[in-house]
C-alpha cells in the first residue's frame, strides 16, 4: 500500500516534469502567473514550478529530482517585478509580441501590460538595439519586431505631412472629428 502510494506520486511529479518540459519547449519560458487565469492545467503546472523552488529552497527537494531539474536548466531564482511575477527577456519579448497582437500597434512608453513595465522596457531595448548592445541571439529576435517600429514611424511621417498641408490650406489646427484626404487627422492629432 505504501509502496505503491510513492510510485503513484512519483508517477505524478513525473508527469509534472515532462508537463513542463514540454511548455518550455514550445512557449520558450516557465508560466506566468498572468497565464493562468481560467486554466486549470496551467495553474496547477505553476503551482508545482513553485512548490518545487520552495521545496530547493527549504532543503526537502530529493537530489534525484533536484538533478532531473538542472538537466533542463530549471530556474531556482526567477527575477523578479514587483516582487510578484518573474519576467526574463524572453517572457517580456513575448509579452511585447502579444501586446503587438492584441492591440495592434507597439507599446507606448508608459504602457504597463500584464504587471510588466513593457514599455519602459521595450524603449530600453530600442536604444540597445540602435546602439548595438544587445546580445546576438536577443538582436535577432528584438529585429523581428523592430520593422514594425520603423513602419510605425513612416505611418507617423505621413500624417504629420497631411498635418502640415490642412494648416497650410485651412490656417488652423483640425477638430477632433476632421478628417482630410481620407484620414481622421484631428483623431490623429
Amino acid at each position: 500500500m505504501v509502496i505503491e502510494m510513492i510510485e503513484k506520486f512519483e508517477t505524478k511529479w513525473n508527469e509534472k516534469f515532462n508537463t513542463l518540459k514540454d511548455y518550455l519547449k514550445k512557449n520558450g519560458r516557465y508560466p506566468i502567473f498572468d497565464d493562468i487565469k481560467g486554466d486549470e492545467e496551467l495553474t496547477s503546472l505553476y503551482n508545482w514550478v513553485k512548490n518545487q523552488r520552495y521545496a530547493y529552497e527549504n532543503h526537502t527537494l530529493s537530489d534525484e529530482r533536484t538533478e532531473k531539474l538542472n538537466s533542463i536548466n530549471f530556474d531556482w531564482k526567477p527575477t523578479k517585478l514587483n516582487n510578484k511575477t518573474p519576467y526574463k527577456w524572453k517572457d517580456k519579448f513575448y509579452l511585447l509580441n502579444q501586446y503587438i497582437k492584441e492591440n495592434n500597434t507597439l507599446p507606448e512608453c508608459d504602457t504597463i501590460y500584464y504587471n510588466c513595465k513593457l514599455g519602459e522596457w521595450f524603449f530600453n531595448q530600442i536604444e540597445k538595439f540602435e546602439f548595438g548592445k544587445l546580445p546576438k541571439d536577443k538582436e535577432e529576435k528584438f529585429f523581428t519586431i523592430y520593422h514594425l517600429l520603423e513602419e510605425k514611424h513612416t505611418k507617423w511621417n505621413e500624417y504629420f505631412d497631411i498635418l502640415k498641408e490642412y494648416v497650410d490650406e485651412k490656417n488652423a489646427l483640425p477638430n477632433a472629428k476632421e478628417t482630410y484626404k481620407s484620414v481622421d487627422i484631428g483623431k490623429w492629432f
